[in-house]
């Protein structure tokens, strides 16, 4: 241990550069019949014992820091537990409802399926019938331009005049 002796002090103001230091100062002045090596040995053996209280103090922290830190993982792990049984159930409820949807939605799709197959033949059928129908309304069409022609022709001749070839629908010009 270092001594400091400051300039203006007397041999009862000495100063120790250690947390004792106070202390030990404070014997030296107070008790100047005891032998220096006695006082030292005495604040030593103080020092050894507050030096083992702290140790044991030291001891106690560091099991309750460990015994602290383990119900610390043991409640995080139960947590962790807990929240992974919720997800799963939450990814089960999850999965079941989407297989719900895609069955509900195969089903639209098989019945979209059936009635656009439906309105195909409804369409191919209503092609059918008009182009039945066009041809229909093409013979009435050539019928009555036959029938109108010809009566011209009879007009025409009943009144002297000449007859319209046959394949011009409208007559004289």
């Amino acid at each position: 241990m270092p001594l400091a002796h400051s300039p203006k002090s007397s041999a009862s103001t000495l100063e120790y550069s250690t947390p004792s230091g106070k202390r030990k100062a404070e014997a030296i002045s107070s008790n100047h019949s005891l032998q220096y090596p006695t006082i030292l040995h005495k604040i030593h053996r103080q020092d050894t014992q507050a030096h083992m209280k702290s140790t044991t103090d030291f001891d106690r922290l560091a099991a309750l820091i460990l015994s602290t830190k383990s119900e610390i993982l043991t409640a995080t792990k139960s947590e962790i537990k807990a929240i992974e049984s919720n997800l799963a159930t939450l990814i089960d409820v999850k999965v079941q409802s989407l297989e719900a949807k895609c069955s509900t939605l195969h089903l639209d799709l098989v019945s979209h399926g059936k009635l656009t197959e439906e309105l195909q033949l409804k369409v191919s059928s209503q092609d059918e019938e008009s182009s039945n129908l066009r041809e229909k309304l093409f013979h009435i069409e050539n019928n009555n331009n036959f029938h109108s022609s010809e009566s011209r022709s009879l007009n025409l001749i009943v009144k002297g005049l000449p007859a319209p070839p046959i394949n011009d629908p409208h007559g004289p010009e």
